[in-house]
């Protein structure tokens, strides 16, 4: 499953040399095997990735992962994104981070779902 969500991170344009490429895959890789509700994302995602990163401040852990969504959207593959209808037009400009990790988890856990 890990391979499937590189693979859909890079396709979008994410860069493995931000902390948040890192951060954003192990919150999808969560996010599709505990079948949370996008409305307990969040905080708690943040405060689990900072027990699991050896204490990195839960704010530092989210702002990365901002910053990664804003960096593939705007120098990525915008095309691809809304090529496959992944995020609509909205106002900020790009999803947010519960917006991203559940719409990439979600198709993450659909496509496995039609291999087998």
């Amino acid at each position: 499953m890990e391979q499937k969500i590189v693979k859909f991170l890079l396709s979008c344009g994410f860069s493995p040399k931000h902390y948040g490429y890192r951060y954003l895959k192990k919150s999808i890789l969560y996010y599709v095997l505990s079948g949370l509700d996008v409305r307990s994302l969040g905080e708690n995602l943040y405060k689990r990735l900072s027990k699991e990163e050896g204490g990195k401040s839960y704010k530092t852990i989210e702002k990365n992962i901002t910053c990664a969504i804003e960096w593939a959207y705007l120098k990525g593959d915008v095309s691809y994104l809304t090529a496959n209808e992944m995020f609509g037009e909205n106002e900020r400009g790009r999803p947010t981070n519960n917006e991203f990790i559940a719409l990439a988890g979600n198709r993450i856990a659909y496509s496995l779902e039609a291999i087998s």
